[in-house]
């Protein structure tokens, strides 16, 4: 952590420094915290290279969001810095967004200003459990309709509630879940949204309702939702897994969901389907025995079928993951052959000898 403008908001890092470990100087001495979480205790560099997002973003935004400026070694070995500390920046070709999510392939970033945000007075937090997914859906497109800006909105299976039941003794219905969080200065103002958002998930027919206010909660509702991974590893060891990263508009997301549950039903597949429902963006985790081909081939097949309905629905193949190896062959079709063409000629401007992260994010030349 090279230096913190408090006053400003911002903090100066190295790419290096870790999520939680920045998060902890900032709340303990600043009362202040950066956004981003995307659960993992990633590095600050990793984050904006990938563009991570998480549970806070339907409210602060993705990394992109919460960036800036940056200082970035190009292939060449030449050191640029892109943007400045002013919050409003009109100057020239935003080359901050440009490297931010190129997941190296671009430069390498070596330290960036960061937007930080005040922590909040207060907080109230519910888990909401439902019939189906479906009906959890439809309450997430009500609720953002109505204007109540919920912190997080989050979309868990019923087999992830009954694990974090078994874990920590939660208590919760053990149902299609929301987990819901309002953030605000006065407590009367959250508890009056979380009331309101409570009102819409009964007209949708919701089973259960488990809420509950304060830092500490929060913390230990969030920290659960946090483990759903590791947690569902722990539940088939030596099983291989693929993880889908859909993101579609808010309104198409119960058709996506109805549509993957379809696929996995068709093909005896768990639909354990999560993820941050109040921006659209689900996530899929298929196991299987590596020693099953069948499974595996599946595996595949789900989740091809899960991406193709998403950007046909207008969405993307990954809201936060990234693309890698795994999803080079969708960048075509989300992006067009001439958005991807463009891509190129910035790879080949910026890497023209390819040596950074090769392979990645853009298909292979015909």
């Amino acid at each position: 952590i090279l230096t913190v403008h408090p006053e400003d908001f911002q903090a100066e890092v190295q790419p290096g420094v870790l999520r939680l470990d920045l998060e902890d100087q900032l709340s303990k001495q600043y009362g202040l915290f950066f956004p981003p979480d995307p659960g993992a205790n990633a590095s600050i560099g990793g984050m904006l290279a990938n563009n991570a997002a998480g549970v806070r973003a339907l409210r602060y935004g993705s990394a992109a969001a919460n960036v800036l400026g940056l200082e970035v070694v190009l292939a060449d070995g030449t050191v640029i810095k892109t943007g400045s500390r002013s919050i409003k920046q009109s100057a020239g070709y935003n080359l901050t967004q440009l490297f931010v999510g190129s997941e190296g392939t671009l430069g390498l970033i070596t330290a960036a200003t960061l937007k930080l945000a005040p922590i909040p007075e207060h907080f109230a937090t519910a888990t909401i459990a439902f019939p189906d997914v479906t009906s959890a859906a439809h309450t997430v497109h009500a609720v953002m309709g109505m204007g109540l800006e919920p912190a997080a909105l989050e979309l868990l299976h019923a087999d992830h509630i009954q694990w974090m039941n078994e874990e920590a003794d939660a208590g919760f219905t053990v149902a299609p879940s929301l987990m819901v969080e309002f953030t605000g200065a006065s407590a009367s103002m959250v508890a009056e949204a979380m009331a309101t958002t409570r009102h819409v998930a009964e007209t949708n027919g919701s089973t259960g309702f488990s809420g509950t206010s304060g830092l500490s909660a929060r913390n230990a509702m969030w920290r659960l939702r946090h483990g759903t991974r590791e947690r569902s590893h722990r539940r088939f060891p030596g099983h291989k897994w693929i993880s889908m990263d859909a993101s579609v508009p808010i309104s198409k997301l119960p058709e996506l969901i109805s549509y993957c549950e379809e696929k996995c039903r068709e093909r005896g597949q768990e639909s354990r389907v999560i993820g941050h429902a109040g921006d659209g963006n689900i996530h899929l985790g298929l196991h299987y025995d590596p020693a099953d081909a069948r499974a595996a081939k599946a595996a595949v097949a789900t989740g091809h079928d899960l991406i193709t309905k998403a950007i046909e629905l207008g969405g993307t193949c990954s809201g936060e993951h990234g693309i890698g190896l795994g999803k080079k062959q969708y960048m075509v079709p989300e992006h067009g052959a001439e958005a991807v063409d463009t891509m190129w000629v910035i790879k080949r401007a910026l890497d023209p000898n390819g040596i950074l992260n090769p392979g990645k994010i853009l298909p292979d030349l015909p």
